[in-house]
């Protein structure tokens, strides 16, 4: 499928069969619900690699050591940050343990504030209720978009130009989707009481 000196990934698997297997694309495309079939198809190719012996992952040999990763922290925290600031996390069991406070206070001067359990909606309604569909849409619109063929050396692989527009293109096709009353209903659900008051 791919040069055996480069990485296979579900991407570029995805490629091949837009290329090669269109009609089968469509066809298993249309045999999911709407908002699936990008997910659906991403987790039949890592089944399949894993089937076939294509996961395995080695070990990197440009990994930094510890005490240059924290020099360059400090050098970044003493750069950037002046004053004791906040760290807002949801609460997902290992963000806010006592070691996850810690660390964050001793190392940059900052302080966890936990949100409150069920409160992400509420507190980043342009993620939930916004973004959520736009990515959606994304995934959906790269999936059913014509191949973009690269060069004559490797036609798996289109000029960054290239990529650019298409995703542009691809972005601007995603959000025109996403209606104002999603977007209203989203803001709504975040500032109810000043709707109200209106």
């Amino acid at each position: 499928m791919y040069a055996i000196t480069n990485v296979l990934t579900t991407t570029h698997m995805i490629t091949w069969i837009k290329l090669n297997q269109w009609n089968w694309l469509l066809n298993y495309i249309s045999t999911k619900k709407p908002n699936a079939a990008c997910i659906s198809l991403l987790k039949l190719l890592q089944c399949f690699c894993k089937r076939h012996g294509f996961t395995r992952q080695r070990p990197t040999k440009k990994k930094l050591k510890q005490t240059v990763l924290a020099e360059v922290q400090e050098e970044f925290a003493s750069e950037s940050i002046e004053e004791p600031s906040v760290v807002l996390l949801d609460n997902f069991e290992c963000h806010v343990s006592d070691e996850s406070y810690k660390i964050v206070y001793e190392e940059l001067g900052a302080h966890i504030c936990a949100l409150p359990p069920n409160s992400t909606s509420f507190c980043q309604p342009l993620d939930v209720g916004v973004m959520a569909p736009f990515t959606r849409n994304l995934r959906k619109f790269w999936l059913l978009e014509e191949q973009i063929v690269g060069d004559d050396e490797d036609p798996f692989s289109p000029t960054a130009c290239q990529k650019r527009m298409a995703m542009v293109k691809r972005a601007i096709a995603a959000w025109d989707m996403v209606s104002d009353d999603v977007i209203r209903r989203s803001c709504e659900k975040a500032i109810p009481q000043l709707m109200a008051d209106n």
